[in-house]
């Protein structure tokens, strides 16, 4: 008997009502049995030929479906860093990364906070000072995969426009500036692409993660460098000939060095939104607020760091603020 998980074609059930019955029966049976396999092979306990015996599932067909699963509910997953490439219309490449599940400390180390325990720096009520969080552990029990590099325009254009969308070779690899509320409009028609994939905001937590590294991550103040200069576009190092940045051509993805799971750009070149909601400020005429990380070239490489933490009005566009995009297994 095959896993729910399989499309038996047995066009002699589909004429007859019992038939039907008796095959849903079977489906939840196999379901059940494979299920208490699972957990007792997770427990550490061998799988003999005897737990098969019973012929409702066969130990192909289980180590199929448990391999289907693992990879559904992000457990289990592919090496970190590994890439995935989903093709745009047009054949222009959207690049993934897979960030594993982890635990790790949330919000400014000790070395990121170091440098600006100044007075305008600090949150009032908070003692981690330059828009951080207050350090805490927290822990993501699922991988995902997570966008090699900010959206760019070429990328946005051909999700939102397809074959017709433009990929002017000097705007092509140059993020694109979205509010939240464009970012969304832009994932739900990616969603509509066949690629395999659900497409969505990473949690902020997601975020900080995979600019850390995940489980590769050598504790570096910066996403993938202890010195801004190696892997961030900001304030400090841009424009390189230090003229004036609105003057500047900005510049394109992928032009410093990836963190330790290959992603660019996590810090510095634009800020980036997040799924969470934020508390707006007081007296603040708009109240949909959502987060944003990394920090972006118009800062100072102090607010770009992996555990500066920003926020704006979701239907801003006034700012540098794009989107890398999240995914995982599509149901």
């Amino acid at each position: 008997m095959l896993l729910p998980d399989w499309n038996l074609p047995v066009s002699q059930f589909e004429a007859n009502p019992a038939a039907r019955e008796y095959r849903l029966i079977m489906a939840r049976r196999a379901l059940d049995r494979a299920e208490r396999l699972r957990r007792k092979a997770e427990a550490g306990e061998q799988l003999s030929d005897s737990d098969f015996s019973q012929g409702i599932v066969t130990r192909d067909t289980w180590e199929a479906w448990l391999a289907r699963r693992r990879a559904k509910d992000g457990s289990v997953g592919p090496s970190p860093g590994v890439v995935r490439t989903v093709m745009l219309p047009g054949g222009v490449p959207l690049d993934l990364v897979w960030v594993p599940p982890g635990t790790f400390a949330m919000g400014l180390s000790e070395k990121e906070r170091a440098p600006c325990r100044t007075p305008a720096g600090t949150i009032p009520g908070d003692d981690t000072d330059c828009d951080g969080l207050r350090p805490r552990t927290v822990t993501l029990p699922r991988g995902f995969w997570l966008a090699r590099t900010e959206l760019t325009q070429a990328q946005w254009s051909k999700i939102e426009y397809g074959e017709a969308g433009s990929s002017t070779p000097y705007y092509a690899n140059r993020p694109r500036i979205l509010s939240w509320k464009m970012a969304e409009r832009t994932i739900k028609n990616l969603n509509r692409l066949d690629t395999g994939l659900s497409f969505r905001f990473p949690t902020e937590a997601e975020w900080e993660w995979a600019a850390r590294g995940g489980p590769l991550g050598g504790g570096h103040a910066w996403s993938g460098s202890d010195d801004p200069a190696d892997v961030a576009w900001t304030a400090n190092s841009w424009p390189p000939d230090g003229g004036s940045p609105y003057s500047a051509d900005f510049p394109e993805v992928a032009t410093k060095r990836p963190n330790e799971l290959g992603l660019f750009d996590m810090a510095g070149s634009y800020s980036e939104w997040c799924l969470d909601r934020h508390d707006p400020p007081d007296g603040a005429s708009r109240t949909d607020y959502r987060v944003l990380r990394g920090g972006n070239l118009f800062l100072s490489a102090a607010y770009c760091r992996n555990g500066s933490h920003d926020a704006a009005p979701s239907d801003d566009t006034t700012g540098w603020t794009g989107l890398r995009v999240a995914a995982e297994e599509a149901p």
